[in-house]
C-alpha cells in the first residue's frame, strides 16, 4: 500500500517539472469534452467529461473538470505546465480529484502526462494518460488501487 502511495505521489509531483509561466495570448480559454470517458464502460459505465480551461500564461494553464454519469460524479481541478507553446506540445498536470462514489464522498489526488495538438485556430486535440489515486475505489479491482487511465479530449480554444 506504501509504495502505491509513492508512487502516485511521485508521478502526480514529478509532472511539474516541466514548469514555467509567462503572460497570456490571446486564445486563452476552452471548453473540451472526453471522448475515451464517454465510450470507455470501463470508466465507471461511460461518463460524460466536460473541462473548462483557464490561461495563466504561455506555459500554463488551471483546469477544472466535471465527469457525470447516473450513480458517479466527480470533480477534477488541475494546474497544467506545457513543456512548449500552450495547446500545442507535451504537457504535464497535476490536482485533486473530488466526487460522489454510489453515495460515498471521495477524494484524491490526479497526474497526467500527455501532447496537445492545434488542428486550427479553434479546435485542438489532447491525449493523456492519467494517474488517479485516494480512497475511492477502483472501477475494476474494487480495491484502492491507483487508476491509470487514458484521456483524449477534443477541445474548442476561444
Amino acid at each position: 500500500m506504501i509504495r502505491r502511495v509513492v508512487v502516485c505521489l511521485f508521478f502526480s509531483l514529478g509532472v511539474m517539472a516541466m514548469g514555467g509561466t509567462a503572460w497570456a495570448e490571446p486564445r486563452q480559454y476552452s471548453l473540451g469534452i472526453d471522448l475515451v470517458r464517454m465510450v470507455d464502460e470501463e470508466q465507471y459505465g461511460g461518463m460524460l467529461g466536460l473541462s473548462y480551461q483557464a490561461s495563466l500564461g504561455t506555459h500554463s494553464a488551471l483546469v477544472g473538470r466535471l465527469a457525470r454519469q447516473s450513480r458517479y460524479t466527480i470533480f477534477e481541478g488541475l494546474y497544467k505546465v506545457y513543456g512548449d507553446t500552450y495547446f500545442d506540445g507535451p504537457f504535464a498536470a497535476a490536482g485533486v480529484v473530488t466526487g460522489r462514489y454510489e453515495g460515498d464522498k471521495e477524494i484524491g489526488f490526479l497526474g497526467a502526462l500527455g501532447y496537445e495538438l492545434s488542428i486550427n485556430q479553434f479546435w485542438v486535440i489532447s491525449g493523456a494518460v492519467e494517474c488517479t489515486w485516494g480512497t475511492m475505489k477502483h472501477p475494476i479491482t474494487g480495491h484502492h488501487d491507483p487508476l491509470f487511465r487514458p484521456a483524449l479530449s477534443l477541445i474548442l480554444a476561444f
